[in-house]
């Protein structure tokens, strides 16, 4: 998993000037993306009521009652919380509702995505998530709205017991109050627990090879006018999800119909890929998230991690590989 740091009321806080006196700092210096965070700094072991976080786009550089010591320390942009401050992890993957069911063992494995997701056995375990789920579409009781909100409640707690405070794929693009609570939702632009201008479009299956002949392809227009505009900065797709033909010619639909390899893109599973396909993300500066506990149970592999190594070189893998708990 890669680092970040949630702060409850980040996104509408003023940005003071560099913390040392000119002297000491270099003139625009702050201006590099680094950051110290002032404020009541919770750790797994403690409550720093004054306390400091020290980071950059790579991650979390400091965290306790002071970073002063850190040799970045005088070229930071200093913001003042008055709040609280919870440094963790950023979970790149996740359906946070299904938590509050067991992990599904499957009967058997499979070739594709398109083999199970259909699969009477599959629908058998969600059938719980789904009927509180539909109710809630149909705009049914309050009551099917409350049990959908415990399970997203639910999936938070357990994700911050974990050490997450940022996650990937939670439920406020359906627009459910419940969704903007304890955990950042960075798919979130304008949520209370997202940060504005964090923008990440989470679209499931945007290439879809289910129907068996060809690729549907997603609005590649849209998506491009998103970023050209800055307010789409990810877009990360399911592809490649499977080991099979059926699986990798979505790679083949990335490159041709859709044509968004980018480095905005951040590519979920990439099983069914293999070197040739990781030297063009790799050269396309795009990204891969694995999720290795499901594509295992799924279909008996997951990431070709050397291959992706192999293809990445000395890029800094830390910022083109994340790994993820789903």
């Amino acid at each position: 998993m890669l680092l970040l740091l949630l702060v409850s009321i980040c996104a509408t806080l003023p940005l003071l000037a560099p913390i040392c006196d000119t002297g000491r700092c270099l003139s625009g210096a702050y201006r590099n993306g680094l950051y110290l965070l002032r404020g009541t700094v919770v750790t797994p072991d403690e409550v720093i009521e004054e306390g400091e976080v020290l980071f950059n786009e790579g991650g979390i550089l400091c965290a306790g009652r002071t970073c002063e010591p850190h040799p970045s320390y005088c070229n930071a942009q200093l913001v003042e919380t008055g709040s609280y401050i919870f440094p963790g992890l950023i979970d790149p993957h996740n359906h946070i509702t299904y938590r509050f069911l067991p992990p599904w063992d499957p009967p058997q494995q499979y070739q594709n995505r398109c083999e199970w997701i259909g699969s009477s056995d599959y629908y058998a375990y969600k059938a719980c998530h789904d009927f509180h789920r539909d109710d809630t579409y149909r705009g049914a009781s309050g009551r099917s709205v409350e049990y959908q909100c415990i399970m997203e409640i639910y999936g938070e707690v357990a994700a911050l017991m974990g050490g997450v405070t940022s996650m990937q794929s939670q439920l406020s693009d359906f627009g459910w109050d419940c969704a903007e609570g304890l955990v950042r939702n960075v798919d979130a632009q304008d949520a209370d627990g997202g940060w504005r201008g964090d923008t990440v479009d989470a679209c499931t299956f945007p290439i879809s090879t289910c129907s068996g002949n060809g690729s549907s392809c997603s609005n590649r227009a849209s998506i491009e006018e998103d970023i050209e505009s800055g307010c789409l900065q990810s877009w990360v797709p399911h592809l490649g999800e499977g080991v099979d033909c059926q699986a990798y010619r979505e790679f083949e639909a990335l490159t041709s119909c859709v044509d968004l390899l980018i480095p905005q893109t951040a590519i979920i599973h990439a099983t069914a890929f293999g070197p040739d396909e990781f030297a063009q993300i790799a050269g396309a500066e795009a990204k891969i998230i694995a999720s290795a506990r499901s594509n295992v149970n799924l279909y008996g592999r997951t990431l070709d991690l050397p291959a992706v190594l192999d293809a990445y070189g000395n890029r800094g893998l830390e910022d083109m590989v994340a790994i993820s708990t789903d």
